[in-house]
């Protein structure tokens, strides 16, 4: 896979069976490329994962998602990138944007060198936005490119989404406050007291 003028072009490598019997041959594998030289192939595999626990998050809540790369081929990948963003309908956290190498300039995420074996991780991370609720929010990333061409998408998993679950009231209280002026019982069927929950959290 590779990528010219913007647009992102997948390679199909046609080899005798004897000379791809084990991923170390991808090491020697060379294609030409636009000016030239011989390429050698890579295998960069993108992962990208739900770190948090509840796949039906309300509104308020953290949701974090986590896109690994790794690096399948036998040598290092240089020039890794793909491009990933907070999805709409979520507010950025300050741990939104942070990887474990590289830098991350939204939506571009960028990877200088990339040993073989090796893992990298970027984090996506925000708080589900008021009036999202039922509203599913949905990830995406592009799978990785490096200088190497990349001659498979096996084990890629470029997607991950949450269900924004309904808000939930709790009238557990009838004894403390009203709140906006009201107290239980004044208006019917009204009983919002300080106190009560909100998806968990006591109303003030």
């Amino acid at each position: 896979r590779f990528k010219r003028d913007g647009e992102q072009y997948d390679v199909v490598v046609q080899v005798a069976p004897l000379d791809r019997a084990s991923p170390a041959d991808i090491s020697e594998i060379y294609v030409r490329g636009r000016n030239g030289e011989m390429v050698q192939l890579a295998n960069l595999v993108t992962v990208k994962t739900r770190t948090t626990s509840d796949p039906t998050p309300a509104v308020g809540e953290t949701v974090s998602f986590a896109i690994t790369v790794t690096n399948n081929g036998p040598s290092p990948a240089t020039n890794v990138s793909l491009s990933d963003t907070l999805p709409a309908g979520m507010t950025a956290t300050g741990l939104n944007g942070t990887a474990t190498a590289g830098t991350y300039a939204a939506p571009v995420w960028t990877i200088p060198s990339l040993a073989s074996g090796a893992s990298a991780v970027l984090t996506i991370q925000g708080t589900v936005n008021t009036g999202q609720e039922t509203q599913t929010i949905t990830n995406t990333t592009t799978a990785a490119v490096s200088d190497q061409l990349d001659p498979t998408t096996v084990g890629d998993d470029l997607t991950e989404s949450v269900i924004v679950s309904n808000s939930t009231m709790a009238a557990n209280d009838d004894v403390n406050a009203g709140v906006n002026g009201q107290t239980g019982g004044v208006i019917p069927g009204f009983n919002v007291l300080d106190n009560d929950l909100l998806n968990g959290t006591p109303i003030n």
